[in-house]
């Protein structure tokens, strides 16, 4: 799959994710939390990434990597920390393996056409 199109796709899981994360707060306690809004702010910084116009393809390709790498770490983390505890929500407890998940996959293609990419001379993004 094309790193763009992953990067896409990663990038609406993190905004589905955060609206049903931020909905669910809401309707539960009836308040608007803004910490919901970090995957879909991070979401967004991965799809301006995707539509600028890099001269060098190799640092649009790694400031995707990168950031995608770094928020995947952070959410697989948390993934570990929430998903045991019983007094978490069930919300909290399905979507932040549902994005980790995703960033795990996002990572791993991204790696495979990057050693692809390089193996045959070919464009990164």
């Amino acid at each position: 799959m094309d790193t763009t199109k992953i990067i896409r796709l990663h990038s609406c899981v993190l905004i589905i994710c955060s609206i049903i994360g931020g909905l669910g707060y809401y309707l539960q306690y009836n308040y608007f939390q803004i910490t919901s809004c970090i995957p879909a702010i991070i979401g967004c910084v991965l799809l301006l990434i995707t539509t600028l116009n890099f001269k060098n393809k190799r640092i649009q390709f790694m400031l995707l990597f990168l950031v995608t790498l770094v928020f995947g770490i952070i959410l697989t983390r948390m993934s570990v920390k929430f998903i045991p505890q019983q007094f978490q929500p069930m919300r909290k407890r399905l979507y932040f393996p549902v994005m980790a998940l995703s960033s795990i996959i996002a990572v791993i293609i991204m790696a495979g056409n990057y050693t692809k990419a390089k193996r045959n001379g070919h464009k990164l993004l």
